[in-house]
């Protein structure tokens, strides 16, 4: 991947991300391409040290945008979201585990400035985290989404949630996780402030 910031530039290849408006399709450019068909467990020293130097990297963005003064600041950093949704739909690895735990991290620190609409890549990949099996990756997606625009005036409409979702969170309620439970209840209270929403959710789920 490489960033373009010349507006009058082609953008259009594949692996140039737009540094001015961000990169609308980048989810469509990374479904066509194509997994290397190489072992987990068998990795070049060179990819291993590249790897560390990118985690670490990564968690360097992470701890930044953990000051809110930062997150703020970084919001509308087009070329951040892109990276987000980047690592997130990198394939389900073991050794990528913690990049994608601090993609969802850094997420989760800059929705409260964003507005996202059912379009945006970055939105949609942190949808696509609610069907995971994996308690953090939920955890963190949940929190993101319901966080988005907080600290705007925007209303989080959170559109385009499929009914699977909403009866994965009802069974989630049910869970005797106290954290999880809070981080459901919060994505609901934003979710059904949106009159549409409430309609959908009354009829994919038992409410009571």
């Amino acid at each position: 991947w490489k960033v373009v910031w010349d507006a009058s530039a082609d953008t259009g290849d594949i692996g140039c991300l737009d540094g001015n408006n961000g990169t609308p399709d980048i989810l469509e450019r990374i479904e066509s391409l194509v997994e290397r068909d190489v072992p987990e467990a068998l990795q070049t020293a060179e990819y291993s040290d590249r790897l560390v130097l990118v985690t670490e990297a990564v968690l360097t963005m992470r701890n930044m945008v953990t000051l809110p003064e930062n997150a703020h600041n970084m919001s509308d950093f087009y070329p951040l979201k892109d990276l987000v949704c980047i690592i997130l739909q990198l394939p389900p690895r073991d050794l990528l585990a913690e990049l994608k735990h601090m993609a969802l991290d850094i997420a989760e620190q800059l929705t409260p400035f964003v507005v996202l609409d059912g379009a945006d890549p970055l939105y949609r990949s942190l949808l696509a985290q609610l069907a995971s099996d994996d308690r953090g990756t939920i955890l963190t997606a949940l929190r993101a989404l319901g966080r988005i625009s907080v600290n705007l005036e925007a209303t989080n409409k959170l559109p385009d949630v499929t009914p699977a979702v909403l009866r994965r969170i009802a069974g989630w309620l049910l869970l005797n996780d106290d954290e999880l439970i809070d981080a459901c209840l919060d994505f609901l209270y934003q979710y059904t402030a949106v009159a549409p929403n409430v309609d959908r959710l009354i009829r994919t789920t038992v409410p009571e």
